[in-house]
């Protein structure tokens, strides 16, 4: 992801998954959610092969897609529990539709 003017602000949320926070963006063009590996390492999330092999971006490059987890997310009272992509190619947690219809 990256801007796209100067007055490019991105919808951000604080989720916690296992007791822990995490700071999420909220992208409403995504179709999955979408974790960078260096996420599911830090927070201990077990990967599981996909059948997914990528996903394509907003810009036609594709992202490498190296497994999958589910974990519950809780924001306020609320908890959602999702299936989450995890890629080498992606430093962030990002929320996608998918997280924000349940």
């Amino acid at each position: 992801m990256r801007p796209m003017g100067d007055h490019y602000d991105p919808s951000c949320i604080t989720v916690r998954c296992k007791g822990k926070l995490i700071d999420a963006v909220i992208d409403t063009g995504s179709g999955v959610t979408i974790a960078g590996t260096n996420v599911a390492k830090k927070h201990r999330w077990k990967i599981r092969p996909a059948e997914l092999q990528s996903v394509k971006m907003a810009n036609g490059e594709h992202m490498l897609i190296e497994g999958l987890t589910t974990e519950n997310f809780s924001v306020g009272k609320k908890s959602i529990r999702s299936d989450v992509y995890i890629s080498p190619d992606l430093d962030d947690l990002i929320h996608g539709v998918d997280w924000m219809k349940k």
